[in-house]
């Protein structure tokens, strides 16, 4: 999910090509998708996981949330702490 965001953000790569073992052979193309279709699949998956019964779309609008208040204090403020930001997500 990750990749995929930050491909997007900055428009870089353009697509992702997958590949793997298919029929025996390794190094085999698999497929190719775009990072906006990728995240967009991702975030959209409502599938609960883990013990919070978190969505990975919940953890990226919540992670969002969390840059643009970084963003917005960061010049006034120094960087939040791992624990302050897992406190946040709710997760250890």
């Amino acid at each position: 999910m990750a990749l995929s965001a930050g491909a997007e953000r900055v428009g870089s790569p353009s697509i992702f090509v997958f590949v793997g073992m298919k029929e025996n052979e390794g190094g085999a193309f698999l497929g190719w998708a775009r990072p906006s279709s990728i995240l967009r699949a991702i975030t959209r998956d409502g599938t609960a996981r883990g013990p919070h019964n978190v969505t990975y779309g919940g953890v990226y609008n919540q992670t969002l949330r969390i840059s643009k208040q970084v963003a917005m204090f960061a010049r006034s403020q120094p960087t939040p702490s791992r624990a302050l930001l897992c406190r946040a997500m709710d997760i250890s």
